[in-house]
């Protein structure tokens, strides 16, 4: 009878296990689902940025290319110049 008893045992802890082990892997399958769907978001946001980059590249080098070739061109084209450091220099066109 001993036998049985033991036999029964280890059915029911079997069952336990598989539960167990269900909700472990349940667990780490919505963690990768939640990760998966961060790493979509993430890489159409670094789509986006791509293009953004350029986009402003293209209009830099349109801008480069105008034909400015110092401070005195600019403000001859009709621009204010404010510089508040010969390094830094705003213009605003009028």
């Amino acid at each position: 009878m001993h036998k049985f008893i033991s036999a029964r045992k280890s059915r029911g802890a079997g069952l336990i296990e598989v539960m167990l082990s269900i909700a472990i892997l349940s667990i780490g399958l919505a963690s990768m689902a939640r990760l998966h769907t961060t790493v979509v978001k993430e890489s159409i946001a670094n789509a986006s940025r791509a293009i953004a980059y350029n986009i402003a590249s293209a209009k830099l080098e349109d801008l480069r290319s105008f034909g400015f070739r110092d401070q005195d061109d600019i403000v001859e084209a009709g621009a204010s110049l404010t510089c508040g450091d010969d390094a830094f220099c705003f213009s605003t066109l009028s």
